[in-house]
């Protein structure tokens, strides 16, 4: 009922006055009357409407004004709201641009939002690229709707322009040290040695001091023992430390503990002499300096460590051992086997599937898919085990993660529910009226029911408004479930961004099903390729599952949803 309500009033209100994320042709050249909504709307005390209005006006190229950029700063100076502004203006036609105009305003934010958008930029094209790396695969091409491109198109619009961004020396020698690391941190993910001679005389303290070693990392300047141990060393201005699995671990915050930037930096240097700086960070207190150090132990590829990887597989929490898995997948050896059976038989959801990946490319083959399976066979078969280094090479070529299979704990159309703390993030939208939200109720309410007892979810759906079931933690009731499936109402729009950021920022979820039949429109992103890039920075540290159920989809609408379960290590199923 208190849904029905909030329901009427809010289209009460799109009646009277649609918000400017939901007009059609709202913030275009010559629409006065819409622009100005998409302006006020900037001021709107809703975050989500806010950024998609300031979305709109980054799509529509209507920005870099003086009027424009004062309300973006207005809004980046909101409590929380100055790193998603950051990202969303790396959306902006011309990021370049939209820099030189924030750097010629006085005021600090604005130098600050300048440095933000470049390092956010430089970040999304340096992770892209090393997923494409790890994934072995690229995101489609594609134009402007969301559409998957086979080649140019006539008069398709002009893409967004952040190829080789220029690190303007004036954020580098900010006074501001918040700027000059951001600025910094730009540098570094866009690999500029140009300027290095400015990066030189940068202080080594605060979180420079770890730029400044990422930086080096990045560009292949010398680096000393000296600027190591200074990069480790205690003490020292940090950002609060993250210890929790919370939704907070999941966000464009850029500014990360100095030790997290060093970890990454040993990584890139691949040099086995500064293990002994990187064992200590596996108990650092916060998660992302975990994280960094055994991806780093990984790039290395020693087998030193092995032992304190193997150690910590019992106490770590839940990203921290999606890397210790992929760690010792890579660096396979016997004595991996003990500690993580112990593991797996603790596990009751989604991580069976990166434990038992890790045994399988010790194994050189998926042995079983339980583990009581394995314990068989390690118990026949321990004693005289011994790695084959190419077994274990040809598995992880051919294998990923998605690909294991483990006893499933429940079922949505054809896709495998293997979390027991996952969320349903479903299109209600005007798309799906009629014969299509009578299939999605009775297949929703058929796939809670045959959820195991112990499994924890949530339920989001979206069309022009988000909707969640429980915003503050998962649930086990069933009941409740069902009836929120039976009152889910259409509206316009597809906001699928703005649903998964929703649906992912509920406390302990670590898997998204996602379900829609059409393309992002009306959110905070919508592009396909800009969704992809916004993922992949919000996972980096809280890496989520997003599976996807392509529900009598165009063609187009199939591809994209494979690749967003490809990059974010889920399945994908199409049903007509």
């Amino acid at each position: 009922m208190r849904k029905l309500i909030c329901l009427l009033f809010v289209t009460a209100l799109l009646l009277a006055a649609p918000p400017a994320w939901a007009q059609k042709g709202a913030g275009q050249k010559g629409g006065g009357a819409g622009k100005r909504a998409v302006e006020l709307s900037i001021t709107s005390p809703s975050a989500v409407d806010a950024k998609c209005a300031l979305a709109r006006l980054l799509a529509e190229g209507e920005v870099t004004s003086p009027a424009m950029l004062s309300q973006v700063e207005s809004f980046a100076a909101r409590k929380g709201m100055f790193f998603p502004t950051a990202h969303l203006l790396t959306y902006y036609a011309e990021v370049p641009a939209l820099v030189e105009a924030l750097m010629n305003r006085p005021a600090p934010i604005s130098q600050q939002l300048a440095a933000a958008s470049l390092a956010c930029a430089a970040l999304g094209d340096y992770l892209e690229a090393e997923k494409r790396t790890t994934l072995n695969s690229v995101a489609p091409e594609e134009d402007d709707s969301g559409a998957i491109m086979t080649g140019p198109k006539k008069g398709a619009k002009k893409k967004r322009n952040t190829g080789g961004l220029t690190i303007p020396v004036a954020l580098l020698t900010n006074k501001v040290a918040v700027t000059a690391e951001l600025a910094l941190l730009a540098a570094a993910y866009t690999g500029a040695s140009g300027v290095k001679e400015q990066v030189d005389t940068l202080p080594a303290s605060g979180g420079l001091v770890g730029a400044k070693l990422l930086y080096y990392a990045r560009t292949g300047a010398p680096v000393t023992e000296g600027m190591v141990a200074a990069a480790f060393a205690p003490g020292g201005q940090a950002p609060v430390f993250i210890k929790t699995t919370g939704p907070e671990l999941a966000s464009f915050e850029l500014l990360l503990p100095k030790e997290a930037y060093a970890c990454e930096a040993l990584g890139l240097l691949k040099d086995g002499k500064y293990l002994k700086q990187l064992h200590p960070m596996l108990g650092h207190p916060d998660l992302r300096v975990q994280m960094e150090a055994v991806r780093a132990i990984q790039k290395i590829a020693s087998h030193e460590l092995l032992p304190f990887l193997q150690a910590k597989l019992n106490t770590c929490e839940w990203p921290v051992l999606v890397d210790l898995c992929q760690a010792l997948a890579a660096l396979p050896a016997k004595e991996s086997v003990p500690p993580l059976l112990a593991r797996l038989k603790k596990e009751t959801g989604r991580f069976r599937l990166d434990v038992t990946y890790a045994l399988s490319a010790i194994a050189g083959e998926q042995i079983g898919q339980e583990h009581k399976e394995w314990e068989a066979w390690w118990s026949k078969k321990g004693a005289e085990f011994k790695v084959d280094e190419a077994a274990s090479q040809a598995f992880r070529s051919k294998r990923r993660v998605q690909d294991i299979r483990v006893p499933d704990l429940g079922y949505f159309y054809s896709l495998r529910i293997y979390s027991d703390h996952f969320s349903y993030v479903v299109d209600s939208s005007n798309s799906m009226k009629g014969d299509k939200m009578d299939n999605l109720r009775s297949n929703l309410g058929s796939s809670i029911e045959s959820l195991r007892p112990w499994v924890q979810f949530n339920i989001a759906d979206f069309g022009g408004l988000v909707a969640v079931m429980n915003h503050d933690a998962l649930t086990k009731d069933k009941w409740r479930g069902k009836t929120y499936t039976r009152e889910m109402t259409h509206s316009q729009g597809t906001r699928i961004y703005d649903a998964i950021e929703a649906a992912g920022g509920v406390k302990g979820v670590d898997t998204l099903l996602l379900l829609t039949d059409g393309a992002p429109v009306h959110g905070q992103i919508n592009p396909w390729r800009d969704l992809y890039r916004a993922m992949t920075i919000m996972n980096r540290y809280r890496p989520l599952i997003i599976s996807t159920v392509a529900f009598q989809p165009t063609d187009r609408a199939v591809i994209n949803l494979k690749q967003m379960a490809n990059e974010n290590h889920g399945q994908s199923v199409t049903t007509n």
